[in-house]
């Protein structure tokens, strides 16, 4: 059965209901955002740029910076993630550049808008838009640039706070007929607007909820009433986070201690069991366990490597998947070390230094170089063992041959000898 693409995900999620979509500013408020049960998350732009930059919304990252936190997010979370790639970063000659990168980082949906560089925050005024035409070249090359047909693209008008209500919709069907998947609406004023561009429209849309912003903001429920099929809170969870922060700092400034915020702190444990660092360590013993079971198996094994004769071929199977069982270790291995033994990238300050703090600890580092000793071991034994075998089988058929080859020769020899006797008998 084949695996669901992210993009396929997405597309069901949203089939049966209006879909939820908050907004991960690093990829550990991803993954509790997939433990609070939604099916989606989102990767907003102006949170990328202001939470792990310091960057206003302007459009200042670059695609490989972009790729780079998709990848960052998806390589830890098992729902899909739309990814704001703003305005493609160029031309649709890049756009198809920035849709292979994306998708490739595991992005499920990738969001283009329709401003013109310098963009800005689609709910603050100064913007300019590029052409129709244009976008709908950005979006057409989109399309054409996906290798997953499920990938959705979703076209971002800002055409309502730039222009007009109707030039939205205008926009909205000439981006559909381009290639877009779904459409978002940028900045609608008030409950008719959301109401008409849905009645409007025949294709999913996305809903913006970002707070202080020019629309009001709905619930759930209402803007599933009027056809919404996903509505994103880009920035909500950031928010909340720097205010909660700001207030934190504000009474270590005048108070000299967290004590009285410690009620407001997620546990040690909680965020022990956020970063899953109990799955590795069980991974961890799960290793030590199964190469200190197979080590007097391998103390057998090493007479492979010196003494081979035809009671060893009876061996063959045995080395064959001892040999598979030890790649396979060394792939879980190489995916558990960089996670436990250093700071793994993917995890943002605070998580790495926990993950430091537990290594040096429990030992972990001396554990790791344990497994990886006893691995090198069973790839040497069993890699020889392989060798002798092969070589032994090789000269095994050699010498077999060459057996053929002088039974073959004393049968001509005989057959010979026949004739010559049968032509003296006739000959006499």
């Amino acid at each position: 059965m084949a695996i669901p693409s992210p993009g396929s995900k997405l597309r069901e999620a949203v089939a049966d209901a209006t879909l939820p979509v908050p907004g991960a500013f690093n990829p550990l408020v991803a993954r509790m955002i997939e433990d609070m049960g939604f099916e989606a998350a989102y990767l907003s732009g102006a949170a990328f740029s202001a939470g792990e930059l310091a960057l206003p919304d302007i459009g200042l990252f670059t695609l490989s910076e972009l790729a780079e936190q998709t990848l960052r997010t998806t390589r830890n979370l098992g729902i899909p993630l739309i990814v704001d790639a703003d305005t493609g970063f160029g031309e649709a000659v890049n756009v198809e550049r920035t849709v292979i990168e994306l998708e490739a980082a595991g992005a499920a949906a990738i969001q283009l808008e329709d401003q013109r560089l310098p963009k800005r925050c689609g709910h603050l005024s100064g913007k300019s838009l590029v052409s129709i035409e244009e976008m709908c070249a950005k979006l057409r090359a989109a399309a054409s640039a996906r290798r997953d047909a499920d990938l959705v693209i979703v076209a971002r008008t800002d055409a309502r706070g730039v222009e007009d209500f109707s030039s939205a919709l205008v926009r909205a069907r000439r981006y559909l007929e381009a290639g877009a998947d779904w459409i978002f609406p940028e900045a609608l004023a008030d409950e008719e607007e959301f109401t008409t561009f849905a009645r409007e429209i025949d294709a999913p849309l996305v809903a913006n909820m970002t707070e202080f912003g020019k629309s009001p903001l709905f619930t759930l429920d209402q803007l599933a009433e009027m056809g919404y099929s996903a509505v994103l809170y880009p920035v909500t969870l950031m928010r909340v986070a720097m205010k909660a922060a700001e207030a934190a700092l504000a009474m270590l400034a005048s108070e000299g201690t967290q004590r009285d915020l410690l009620d407001l702190m997620q546990t040690r444990q909680d965020l022990y069991d956020l970063l899953r660092y109990h799955d590795y360590e069980a991974e961890l013993r799960r290793l030590e366990r199964e190469l200190d079971a197979d080590w007097n198996v391998a103390e057998a094994d090493v007479l492979l490597t010196h003494t081979v004769d035809a009671r060893s071929l009876e061996r063959r199977s045995h080395v064959d998947a001892m040999t598979r069982h030890t790649a396979l270790r060394r792939i879980r291995y190489t995916r558990l070390a960089p996670h436990l033994e250093k700071s793994s990238a993917v995890l943002p300050g605070l998580a790495r230094r926990l993950f430091s703090e537990l290594a040096m600890q429990g030992e972990v580092t001396d554990r790791l170089r344990y497994i990886d000793d006893r691995l090198e071991v069973y790839e040497d034994l069993y890699e020889s063992a392989n060798d002798r075998l092969a070589e032994y089988s090789y000269y095994r058929s050699e010498y077999r041959l060459e057996a053929w080859i002088i039974a073959l020769l004393l049968l001509e020899v005989v057959l010979m000898l026949g004739e010559m006797w049968l032509s003296w008998r006739l000959a006499e």
